[in-house]
């Protein structure tokens, strides 16, 4: 795979953790919910249930798919890169932030994520 899709899936790895966040929400609500006995068919028990096994397969996909970014992470050799990686994309800091977190310029560390994307583009 070449690096320009693996960073596009890294890129997604904040998305992903937010509509994990609420799906879960989302099911928690559903199953505090319950219901009175005005909605005791089995229809409704039948959709219930569905919507539940539904939410619980798209956490399983995110799941996986979060996985997989970070096997793209973890093969990186260089662990400078591999955090900048991670504090951009997994955990959504600014360029400003992941500079302050490693002591460097905004620039420097977007200098560093270019220039290891320029170097793997050539390898």
């Amino acid at each position: 795979m070449a690096i320009e899709e693996k960073i596009e899936n890294i890129k997604e790895y904040w998305y992903l953790g937010i509509e994990m966040k609420e799906l879960q929400e989302e099911l928690k609500e559903i199953q505090e919910q319950g219901f009175d006995a005005s909605q005791k068919t089995e229809r409704y028990a039948l959709k219930l249930s569905e919507l539940e096994g539904a939410i619980g397969e798209s956490l399983t996909n995110i799941c996986e798919k979060r996985l997989k970014i970070e096997g793209y992470i973890n093969d990186i050799d260089n662990a400078e890169i591999r955090l900048l990686l991670r504090l951009r994309y997994m955990r959504g800091f600014t360029w400003q932030r992941i500079g302050d977190e490693l002591f460097m310029t905004k620039q420097g560390v977007y200098q560093k994520y270019k220039r290891y994307i320029k170097s793997t583009q050539s390898a």
